[in-house]
């Protein structure tokens, strides 16, 4: 299973991948030079608030092959989740990096491609790029489409310049709901391995929005100056804290504490973790048991591996969970995209309703 060396965590119903910023440019690198697809989404605060809307957005989240953390109310329910320490890696985190190295493992620069933006920016950002005849990465094009319709932003002339540039990392700023349905919708006819939505990351390269400085990245402020740049941002940041606070309140800090009296409960009267698969004549049969933790982990992505390669159908059986760790419930998610990329019909049955929603949502539960 691709990515198997991460952990990932459930928050929400999105997977979060336990990686740092050197991880993430290392993949980068590494699809451009084996030319294998890499869907990476850095989730912040408005991600999560459209994927708890729509349906449609969280499966593309669950899809991408990198999620990682982007902004401070993520981050904060990650680690309230996990206890454990959390690395923030946001979209205009990564050009900055790529934009500053010396040198990359590809022995040429890393080409990108810029899509979206408001009219000119992403020009802009190509030649403010380029002008810095960097070794290790070049812009070798840049198109704004306007703000049509899906079916005007997804036109062949659009594809076409796209792959006919040859890029190594297609970087998409239509607007996070938009542009995960233009990656989503689009993903099999483009030729490009790295695809990202990094929002306001080209309008930063390109200078039409100033960045906060470091210092209020660093405290978790860089919200309140971008509202101080771009007042109309005040109303979405509002309904989004509106968002994470339901969710914080009714499913995220319910969990934690669960999680915590559980791994206190396990001290006094344990209860053996089970973990078995059954390969039956037209389907794979994994039953989960007792309380997972993420001790368990190595044992459950083998599990999940051996299940996927059968090339049969997978049933999971939830029903004798007693508690599942944050990191179970991620190992689970990428379970998910592994059967929905290889076509492999995947049953979730038994799961008690928590489990159910956080995991399968759109799934029907079978007793």
């Amino acid at each position: 299973m691709p990515n198997a060396a991460h952990a990932s965590l459930e928050i929400t119903g999105i997977p979060i991948d336990l990686v740092d910023m050197e991880e993430v440019v290392r993949e980068i690198d590494e699809a451009a030079r084996s030319r294998e697809t890499l869907l990476i989404s850095t989730v912040n605060s408005n991600f999560v608030a459209l994927s708890a809307r729509h349906r449609g957005f969280r499966d593309s989240l669950i899809e991408s092959d990198l999620c990682t953390v982007d902004g401070v109310g993520v981050l904060l329910l990650c680690k309230l989740v996990s206890g454990r320490p959390i690395s923030r890696v946001s979209g205009a985190d990564i050009l900055e990096v790529l934009r500053a190295r010396a040198e990359n493992s590809l022995g040429r620069p890393l080409r990108v491609f810029f899509l979206g933006g408001a009219n000119g920016v992403a020009d802009q950002a190509r030649r403010r790029l380029n002008a810095a005849r960097s070794p290790a990465i070049c812009c070798v094009g840049a198109l704004d489409p306007g703000f049509g319709s899906m079916d005007e932003l997804s036109r062949a002339e659009v594809i076409d310049a796209i792959n006919d540039a040859q890029p190594d990392f297609l970087i998409v700023a239509l607007g996070a709901e938009r542009g995960q349905a233009w990656l989503m919708r689009n993903g099999s006819r483009l030729k490009v391995p790295v695809r990202s939505h990094f929002g306001a990351a080209i309008n930063f390269l390109a200078g039409t929005i100033e960045r906060a400085p470091s210092r209020w990245q660093a405290f978790g402020m860089e919200w309140i100056w971008r509202i101080t740049r771009e007042p109309k941002l005040a109303r979405r940041y509002w309904a989004d804290a509106l968002s994470l606070g339901w969710l914080l309140s009714s499913e995220v800090a319910p969990r934690a504490l669960s999680i915590w009296v559980g791994r206190l409960v396990q001290t006094v009267y344990p209860s053996r973790p089970r973990i078995s698969s059954t390969e039956e004549a037209d389907r794979v049969l994994v039953r989960l048991g007792g309380r997972l933790a993420d001790t368990h982990l190595d044992q459950l992505r083998t599990t999940f591996a051996a299940a996927i390669t059968s090339g049969k159908p997978i049933t999971l059986d939830l029903a004798g969970i007693v508690s599942a760790s944050s990191e179970v419930r991620g190992a689970v998610l990428r379970l998910r995209r592994e059967a929905s990329r290889r076509s492999r019909p995947l049953h979730l049955i038994g799961a008690r309703h928590g489990i159910q929603r956080s995991l399968a949502p759109d799934t029907e539960l079978v007793r």
